[in-house]
């Protein structure tokens, strides 16, 4: 059994939901629309392996979307509350590392949201991409909700802050003295992590990765890699890795 998670397994072991900004309903079905949109016509249609799958909030609306065969994840927890919430889906379910499971996998899609790609290092994604270019029945990877460090630390500092109503906001003082002092520290972060790992440690949190790391990493194995922007989270990107690109890869926002 590989280790490479070992570091958060007793936080999501203790857990039984996966700990989304907005745990409605709705929000996970705008989600799965988001997701299942970047996803090309044939990676929709094409078996596919969600990886690291929590309570199974997302898979529940992406199901109606894409051909999910099989749901993996490390926590019992996780997977309980799958099972009932999915009630007669037809997904499989399993608790399975990702490593052992992924290379002997049948799946021509990897789908991985905030779950491999933030809880992973960068040495591991080094290794699973080895797996995935060593797989003869994958073709895809889709890593949603990664998180960028720069600009996490905007959002952090409220420099990248969502609306707020009117009789909420603070003096222009306190805006100003908050904007300039977030400033400071993302340009004392930005000098930090340079020349650094591309992964960097964000408490339980997991990992951010620097956008440029799947474009280097993809580039060094002959893979393509395209990112876009995430549309309910200001500091995360989705990243799709691909032994072939189609043409027109992300479909333009609605």
């Amino acid at each position: 059994m590989m280790s490479y998670i070992d570091d958060f397994r007793e936080y999501w072991h203790s857990r039984t939901r996966s700990g989304h900004r907005d745990d409605s309903d709705l929000f996970y079905r705008r989600k799965a629309a988001e997701h299942a949109a970047i996803l090309t016509d044939d990676d929709r249609t094409a078996g596919a392996v969600d990886l690291g799958t929590g309570a199974g909030e997302l898979l529940k609306h992406l199901l109606e979307l894409v051909n999910v065969e099989v749901a993996i994840d490390f926590s019992d927890n996780m997977l309980t509350e799958a099972r009932h919430r999915l009630g007669e889906a037809r997904v499989e379910l399993r608790n399975a590392d990702a490593f052992t499971y992924l290379a002997e996998a049948r799946h021509a899609v990897w789908i991985a949201s905030a779950s491999l790609n933030q809880y992973l290092g960068a040495g591991d994604h080094r290794k699973l991409l080895e797996i995935f270019q060593q797989n003869r029945s994958a073709r895809s990877i889709y890593y949603f909700d990664t998180i960028d460090p720069i600009r996490y630390v905007l959002w952090r500092h409220g420099i990248l802050g969502r609306y707020r109503l009117s009789h909420h906001r603070s003096s222009w003082a306190k805006r100003l003295a908050k904007i300039a002092l977030g400033s400071f520290r993302m340009l004392a972060n930005a000098v930090r992590c340079t020349g650094a790992p591309s992964d960097v440690r964000i408490g339980q949190s997991g990992f951010a990765f620097h956008p440029n790391f799947w474009l280097q990493l993809s580039k060094a194995n002959g893979l393509n890699c395209e990112l876009t922007s995430s549309r309910y989270y200001e500091y995360r990107y989705h990243v799709v890795i691909q032994k072939r690109c189609p043409i027109g890869l992300f479909a333009p926002d609605a």
